[in-house]
């Protein structure tokens, strides 16, 4: 069922108040563009499955934001980090008081990124229908393959968390899921995007120049995708922002004349970069001895993970390891990954 005006919309508010919870996807086309663009809203409740166009129908979607805030109301998701950007650029706010499937069946043993097909099978014994993967949600009009794709999306998410839930409680790990979900909630993630973008490139400086050059480059990059609305990547690729990084000479031409893109050479041509032109302080000393370091935290919760059948990126990602390494914190980890690792960590990265 489609809604197509504001009073439906209320309507499905005020049902949701009685349900104490909402099933919700996004379909959105995110190929050229900066930021994702929506093309399609799908809400499940107990009595119904709606979908809202927003390329087609003009609503005030207030009711939507008013349900995504409701600390009372559960929403349920899979894969939710693309879903929770969309609605922060849409509304200004970060949902509370989710459940990303796809994070919930972490400490049973399935791998990071599972898809939504396989445990609807494993769980349920629902085999979904998903190849539909690859199309242009933009196109009008929807076509009945496409919409019963988007039905299932979120038809069987509640049965999906209701299962899970009750295993997570059984194996007694449901408290092991809050902190991917207290990760994926933190607005840090949806803001200051051009500023943190540099924490993205897998390169790590070695020189306060290095690091200079790698934040401005990123910043820049980021800065004229935005504003022209087109990837990042298709102002100037990760690996020509490391080698120019990792340039000897800061000459300003030489880092204008090898970029292609105009707003880019012109955004650097304001740049002075002879003030960092010796600024050759290290910031790490022995990259040899951090890669090891890193390797050998990866080992061992690799190890742990598989004694307690979890993925590995439950207790710790590959950027997380890295930035316990480099940064020697271990304040990531919490409750039950404390007590697991913390000791082990302080022996690798503090020795």
């Amino acid at each position: 069922m489609f809604i197509i005006n504001n009073e439906q919309l209320k309507q499905f508010y005020q049902e949701c108040q009685k349900d104490k919870y909402i099933a919700i996807d996004t379909e959105f086309f995110w190929t050229t563009t900066y930021e994702p663009e929506l093309c399609l809203i799908q809400l499940a409740n107990d009595s119904q499955i709606y979908l809202i166009d927003p390329l087609r129908y003009n609503i005030n979607l207030n009711y939507l934001k008013k349900l995504l805030i409701d600390k009372k109301i559960k929403k349920i998701f899979h894969s939710s980090s693309q879903d929770l950007r969309i609605f922060y650029n849409l509304f200004k706010i970060i949902p509370v008081n989710i459940f990303d499937t796809q994070i919930g069946v972490l400490p049973l043993g399935y791998e990071n990124s599972v898809s939504l097909k396989r445990i609807c099978y494993n769980f349920l014994n629902i085999n979904l229908d998903k190849h539909l993967d690859q199309i242009d949600w933009r196109k009008r009009p929807l076509s009945r393959l496409q919409i019963a794709y988007a039905e299932n999306d979120v038809k069987h998410l509640k049965k999906l968390y209701d299962e899970i839930k009750s295993k997570l409680r059984e194996e007694k790990r449901m408290s092991w899921v809050n902190t991917h979900h207290k990760k994926l909630l933190d607005k840090n993630n949806y803001v200051n995007k051009e500023k943190n973008a540099w924490k993205k490139l897998k390169f790590i400086p070695k020189t306060r120049k290095e690091l200079f050059l790698l934040k401005k480059f990123s910043f820049l990059r980021e800065k004229i995708a935005k504003k022209e609305n087109i990837s990042p990547k298709e102002i100037i690729s990760n690996s020509r922002i490391i080698k120019l990084s990792k340039s000897k000479d800061c000459k300003k031409y030489e880092f204008v004349e090898n970029v292609s893109n105009k707003q880019l050479k012109i955004e650097l041509k304001k740049v002075n970069f002879q003030n960092i032109k010796h600024d050759e302080k290290v910031i790490h000393d022995n990259q040899e001895l951090i890669n090891q370091k890193v390797k050998n935290l990866q080992k061992i919760i690799k190890n742990k993970a598989e004694k307690l059948n979890i993925h590995p990126s439950l207790i710790a990602s590959k950027s997380e390891i890295r930035q316990i390494v480099l940064q020697k914190n271990v304040n990531h980890f919490v409750g039950w990954k404390r007590k697991l690792l913390s000791q082990t960590i302080k022996k690798i990265v503090f020795r």
